[in-house]
């Protein structure tokens, strides 16, 4: 399977013409995603990490303290931030990586949204990153209590139901991008 990935930048909010797009579980190309996510009344952003160990893809799943929940590095969006910058400072909070540690494929924006149980709309915003500095070691924030690299597969198997469509994209993207 292949996926054409766009080149330029030039969508609004610095997200490509085309992006990897999902409402309500329908994934697709689409013109363009918002600049900020009108209606949304939580805005996330975060990264899908990653390294290659063997010709393995190795995803970096992060498990909420005294919950089985599983998702990527990601957290809410502050006022003034573009989406962007909160992945990052996010990443930094909940892992202790720098931008320097890893390189985020920024031009393949993942979005999505859903309803959480209590009805809040959620618009998450995730770019594949590449972990770069292999000996940094990754920094639980008290928020996490379990960090763990796992292949797709697993991956898959424990994120939160949520991200897993979102986990398939990154994928796709990685894959193309890394040409395994």
């Amino acid at each position: 399977m292949r996926l054409d990935l766009p080149d330029e930048t030039s969508g609004a909010g610095g997200y490509p013409t085309d992006a990897v797009t999902s409402f309500h579980n329908e994934w697709r190309v689409t013109p363009s995603v918002p600049s900020r996510s009108a209606g949304a009344e939580e805005v996330i952003a975060g990264l899908v990490l990653y390294r290659i160990e063997n010709g393995t893809v190795e995803y970096l799943l992060m498990k909420k303290t005294h919950m089985d929940d599983w998702s990527p590095p990601k957290g809410h969006v502050e006022e003034g931030e573009d989406f962007m910058e909160g992945a990052d400072r996010e990443v930094f909070e909940e892992t202790g990586l720098s931008i320097g540690d890893y390189e985020a494929l920024e031009q393949y924006p993942i979005y999505f949204e859903y309803k959480t149980r209590e009805q809040t709309m959620k618009s998450v915003h995730l770019w594949a990153a590449r972990y770069l500095n292999l000996e940094k070691p990754i920094t639980l924030s008290p928020e996490h209590d379990e960090f763990q690299w796992l292949d797709y597969e697993a991956a898959t198997a424990v994120v939160k139901r949520q991200y897993k469509e979102a986990m398939m994209a990154a994928d796709l993207v990685i894959r193309t991008y890394e040409s395994l």
